[in-house]
């Protein structure tokens, strides 16, 4: 069995997303994106959809 090449944490915001994510990744030994980075700017503006799909890539 191959290991996966992305695992996708998903849910509502305040369930631990980005905690479990995390830890993870660190037991895991892979590297972890927090999604509001890729898709917000400094004072939530949100960042234009062609540059988020480019980011997420």
């Amino acid at each position: 069995m191959t290991a996966p090449r992305r695992i996708l944490v998903y849910g509502v915001y305040g369930a631990g997303k980005s905690t479990l994510a995390a830890r993870l990744a660190q037991r895991l030994g892979v590297p972890w994106y927090p999604v509001d980075d890729l898709l917000w700017l400094p004072g939530w503006v949100e960042v234009p959809v062609a540059q988020q799909r480019s980011r997420i890539e």
